[in-house]
């Protein structure tokens, strides 16, 4: 049981749900490398796409600056290279920042991830430069319909009494 034990975290050596103390060994656009326990760690942001190149600058100011930086990996997140995340920078989530400044957005709405409700908040809540208002609807585009209608009734009744008198009459000559 101890060899397997062994062979697991050997394997795995990051547990979902678990709250890691790391030193930042470098920062640029899309590539963060974090210092735990001797060894380089490549991780990525969990669920958040950034969109603007300031961004990332914000994302490796908050993290150069911090005092103390730390990572959570999500339950349903699968660990690959890098290793998908939720960084804290002095206890801000920095994934919070970024949709908050809007240099970026979540990529997938689901529920179930540890932080999607207080992202989702933040994401729904950025207030945007135009007035909601109510369709316009007019009456007279509902007559045209009517109109429509009943000309192609009365079209369909032509033809169907044109064909009709056409064949009485042709039965009537033979």
């Amino acid at each position: 049981m101890k060899l397997f034990s062994i062979f697991y975290l050997a394997l795995f050596p990051f547990l979902h749900n678990t709250v890691y103390s790391v030193q930042v060994e470098s920062c640029s656009a899309d590539n963060i490398t974090l210092h735990y326990q001797g060894s380089s760690v490549p991780v990525s942001l969990f669920n958040l796409k950034i969109t603007r190149e300031e961004g990332w600058g914000r994302v490796c100011t908050l993290l150069k600056e911090a005092d103390q930086v730390t990572f959570e990996v999500d339950a349903h997140a699968k660990i690959e290279e890098p290793i998908p995340v939720y960084l804290f920078a002095d206890g801000v989530l920095i994934q919070e920042e970024v949709i908050k400044n809007k240099e970026g957005y979540n990529m997938i709405r689901n529920p179930e991830y540890k932080y999607a409700k207080k992202l989702m908040e933040m994401e729904d809540s950025v207030p945007v430069m135009a007035n909601a208002h109510s369709p316009e609807t007019t009456d007279g585009h509902l007559s045209y319909g009517w109109l429509f209608l009943v000309a192609f009734i009365c079209m369909w009744s032509f033809l169907f009494y044109h064909l009709i008198y056409k064949y009485k009459r042709k039965r009537r000559l033979k």
